[in-house]
């Protein structure tokens, strides 16, 4: 009810609070999950159904980019969605930021299309960083970025604009650091091009 009155329709579970210097998590992701992976009670499903809300669920928790699919029996999306019904997955989160962790272009395909062969209509979200290269490797990683993202329904970015350094550098920057409100302006006119 508490999402409901702020607005928020989609809730994507994690408990990361720290990115830099280093990923800190409460380690209880668990805990926002409901069944069959998580420990939060079943009602949770009910709840969201009467307040409007969505899961969006990281593809990291089900399958591993250096792995095979699982076979159906053992496949985790269709545990959750015999166990939630496919109405409330408003997205599936494809590999976080693959571009700049050196997830493969093939691994975005393999899980797209495992995850259309699931339910056609269930949509892939594809997160990409700001990765702050200097302006002339920018071009190159801007079309890896659209390379995977043939392989998405939604596509955006972690900009991280306000950080330990104030701004970035953006496609339509010319190497220079912007500040953040042209950060995500252009990346946003990136993307729409």
């Amino acid at each position: 009810s508490q999402l409901e009155a702020a607005g928020i329709t989609v809730f994507l579970p994690c408990t990361q609070y720290e990115e830099f210097p280093a990923p800190l998590s409460l380690g209880l992701e668990t805990d926002f999950l409901p069944p069959p992976f998580g420990t939060a009670d079943p009602s949770i499903y009910e709840a969201m159904r009467a307040h409007g809300i969505k899961l969006s669920l990281s593809a990291e928790m089900f399958y591993d980019p250096d792995e095979p699919m699982p076979a159906p029996e053992n496949d985790p999306l269709l545990a959750l969605i015999d166990a939630a019904g496919l109405d409330l997955i408003y997205a599936i989160y494809s590999y976080d930021e693959p571009a700049i962790r050196g997830v493969s272009t093939a691994a975005c395909q393999a899980l797209y299309e495992h995850i259309k062969a699931i339910s056609a209509g269930l949509q892939v979200m594809l997160i990409q960083g700001n990765p702050h290269l200097p302006a002339s490797e920018l071009p190159a990683y801007l079309d890896l970025v659209a390379e995977q993202g043939q392989w998405a329904d939604i596509v955006g970015f972690d900009l991280y604009p306000i950080g330990m350094v104030h701004g970035a550098v953006t496609p339509y920057s010319n190497g220079q650091i912007v500040p953040p409100g042209q950060v995500v302006q252009d990346f946003m006119t990136w993307l729409q091009t």
